[in-house]
């Protein structure tokens, strides 16, 4: 698993030429994938191996949905639907 994360991790890190503040964003993608190592770590430790895998793919997609969403808003792709008795006539 680590060998696997660590390489996503540099394809991550490859994506981030024309990012603003660099060093921001390699600090939070470092964060998330440190935080995924230690939800691994500590569920494995607690848990029957069934349990901490099950616990390791929720937080894999919570992280990845929150992601999604993020880029969405960030790209302008949502849009807020005006309810019918605000709109203006």
């Amino acid at each position: 698993m680590l060998l696997a994360g660590s390489g996503l991790l540099f394809i991550a890190l490859s994506g981030l030429e024309g990012v603003r503040r660099p060093g921001l964003a390699t600090a939070v993608l470092v964060m998330i994938a440190s935080s995924m190592i230690g939800v691994a770590w500590v569920a494995w430790s607690i848990w029957p191996p069934w349990l901490a895998t099950v616990a390791v793919l929720v937080v894999i997609a919570i992280l990845g949905y929150g992601t999604h969403r993020y880029e969405r808003v960030m790209l302008g792709l949502v849009t807020d639907p005006i309810p019918e008795s605000e709109a203006e006539p």
